[in-house]
């Protein structure tokens, strides 16, 4: 008895709840047959680079799937032909600013989660796209300190996903 109670309020796998259809999927439950679909992720940057570490260190942390824009116009493109769980948005692109891109993604996506990403540590820039939308920032400085984590939290909080074993 103390095991089955253990197993099913703190095993983080994937099991079945007696007597039930429910799966518990380490943070979002499922109905038998169902599968989680896993997050799906848009890099929008113009520093391919910056794109190609971002994608790189969240592939190794996260099950997620991912796509890249090397600009704002490319970014809301994408979002009108897919969805998207999370936009990692720099702040300074060619073209249509960061604050922008927030206000058309959440237009277009309300349920979609933003992070914008700056190489400048500006509290005024930070403050402009939080108050446009945007669930957080982060400064490139601290990004491969910061990203994992705070898009794991983003992700898990809201039951799109759960770290790799």
């Amino acid at each position: 008895c103390t095991i089955d109670i253990f197993l099913r309020f703190f095993v983080k796998s994937a099991i079945l709840y007696p007597d039930t259809d429910v799966y518990n999927t380490g943070g979002r439950l499922l109905k038998r047959g169902e599968t989680m679909k896993l997050p799906k992720i848009l890099i929008a940057d113009d520093d391919k680079d910056v794109r190609d570490v971002i994608q790189s260190l969240l592939h190794k942390q996260l099950r997620c799937t991912f796509e890249t824009a090397s600009d704002g116009a490319e970014a809301i493109e994408k979002i009108k032909k897919g969805e998207f769980d999370l936009v990692l948005l720099d702040v300074m692109m060619p073209g249509l600013s960061g604050i922008d891109v927030i206000k058309k993604v959440l237009a277009l996506s309300p349920g979609t989660k933003i992070v914008v990403i700056s190489a400048y540590d500006s509290q005024d820039v930070s403050q402009r796209a939080l108050e446009a939308g945007a669930t957080d920032y982060i400064t490139k400085s601290l990004l491969k300190e910061e990203i994992r984590s705070k898009i794991q939290h983003i992700l898990v909080a809201s039951g799109k996903s759960s770290p790799k074993k």
